[in-house]
C-alpha cells in the first residue's frame, strides 16, 4: 500500500482547499456579464459547474489525504471524473478558440467586449484544468493499487465444476438475493447467468390458449426466476426501452468475468420489468405474439450476441407501446 508521504503533489491539493475556485473566477464575471454573445455565456454556465466539481474533489481528496485510512477504493471513480472533466475543459477550450467574431448579431455586443469576455474564460478554465491535472496525479498511485487489488480478486474468484450437476453448479447464483428494497444480485459470467435462470425455465410447456394468456403465463414463471426491486418495478416503460438498448450494446456482458455476469442479470431484471409493466397493457394479438416469441428466443438463449440482439429486439418491440 502507498503511504500518505508517497502521495504526489499531496501538499499542493491541501492548499488548494485554502483557495476555492469561486475567487479565481470573480475576475472573469463582470468580463462576461459585459459580452452578450450566447457562446460567451453558455461557456460560463459549464466553467462554474466544473469549478463547483474540482471545489468538491479537492475537499474529497484533501480529506483522504489528512485521514486515518488514506485512499480508498471510490478513488478510482474519482479519477475517472478528474480525467474525463479535463478532456471536455479541453474540448471547451478548442470550442472558445474557434468562435467567430465575424459571425456577430446586433444584440451580442461589440467584438472588443466578447474578445474580452473570451480571454477571461481562457484564463479560468487554464485554472480549472491546473488544479484538475494536479488531483490526477495525486489519485494516480493509489488509484493504481486499488485497480490492480480488485483484478486480483476477481482472479481468485472460484471456478465452476463443469462436473457437477445444474442445480450443484449454480445453487448460490439460484439462492443469492439481497434484502427487500435491494436490487437482486446473482453472481458468475453472463453465460453462467443465462445458463442458471432461462435454465430453470427451458422445457416447460405453455399454457393451452390465446396468445395473451400464453404471454401472461411465460411473464409470470419469468418473475418467479428473476426478482426485481422496488426500483424497477416503478420504471416506466420508456425507462425500461432505453435500459435495454443500452445494455444490447454493452462491451461489459462479453467480458468473461463477473462483471458480464452482473450486467447480465440486470438485462434479464430489465426484460421481466417491461413485461411485468406490460401485463397491465391492452395488446392486440399481433403484439401478443411478437412478446410471446421474444420470449420463446429468451427462453432458448444461452450466448450472450444473441442474448443481446434479443434485448435491441424487446426495446423495439416496447416502442409499439
Amino acid at each position: 500500500p502507498i503511504s500518505m508521504q508517497d502521495v504526489p503533489r499531496a501538499s499542493e491539493v491541501i492548499a488548494l482547499g485554502k483557495a476555492p475556485l469561486c475567487a479565481a473566477g470573480a475576475n472573469a464575471e463582470p468580463l462576461v456579464s459585459a459580452a452578450h454573445h450566447p457562446a460567451i455565456h453558455q461557456s460560463w454556465q459549464l466553467l462554474q459547474k466544473s469549478a463547483f466539481l474540482t471545489n468538491e474533489v479537492v475537499e474529497r481528496v484533501g480529506a483522504w489525504i489528512t485521514g486515518d485510512v488514506g485512499f480508498p477504493p471510490d478513488c478510482i471513480d474519482t479519477h475517472s471524473s478528474v480525467t474525463g472533466e479535463l478532456h471536455a475543459l479541453q474540448k471547451e477550450l478548442e470550442r472558445l478558440d474557434c468562435l467567430d467574431l465575424e459571425d456577430m448579431q446586433p444584440d451580442w455586443g461589440d467584438k472588443a467586449s466578447v474578445r474580452s469576455a473570451r480571454k477571461a474564460l481562457f484564463g479560468f478554465t487554464e485554472t480549472i484544468m491546473t488544479r484538475l491535472e494536479t488531483l490526477q496525479a495525486c489519485l494516480l498511485p493509489c488509484m493504481t493499487e486499488h485497480k490492480k487489488a480488485r483484478q486480483v480478486a476477481r482472479s481468485q474468484q472460484p471456478v465452476v465444476n463443469e462436473n457437477e450437476s445444474f442445480h450443484e453448479k449454480y445453487r448460490d447464483l439460484l439462492a443469492t438475493q439481497e434484502p427487500p428494497g435491494k436490487r437482486p444480485r446473482m453472481i458468475g459470467t453472463a453465460r453462467a447467468v443465462l445458463s442458471a435462470i432461462l435454465g430453470v425455465e427451458d422445457g416447460k410447456r405453455l399454457s393451452v390458449g390465446p396468445a395473451r394468456e400464453k404471454l401472461d403465463d411465460r411473464v409470470e414463471r419469468l418473475s418467479e426466476l428473476v426478482k426485481l426491486s422496488d426500483e424497477q418495478k416503478s420504471l416506466s416503460l420508456k425507462s425500461f426501452s432505453k435500459r435495454l438498448v443500452k445494455l444490447a450494446a454493452s462491451e461489459e456482458m462479453s467480458r468473461n468475468d463477473a462483471r458480464s455476469g452482473e450486467v447480465c442479470s440486470e438485462a434479464l431484471q430489465t426484460v421481466v420489468g417491461a413485461l411485468s409493466a406490460l401485463k397491465l397493457r391492452d395488446m392486440d394479438k399481433k403484439k401478443a405474439n411478437k412478446l410471446l416469441d421474444l420470449t420463446e428466443r429468451l427462453r432458448r438463449v444461452r450466448e450472450v450476441q444473441e442474448f443481446q440482439d434479443i434485448l435491441a429486439d424487446f426495446s423495439f418491440a416496447l416502442k409499439g407501446f
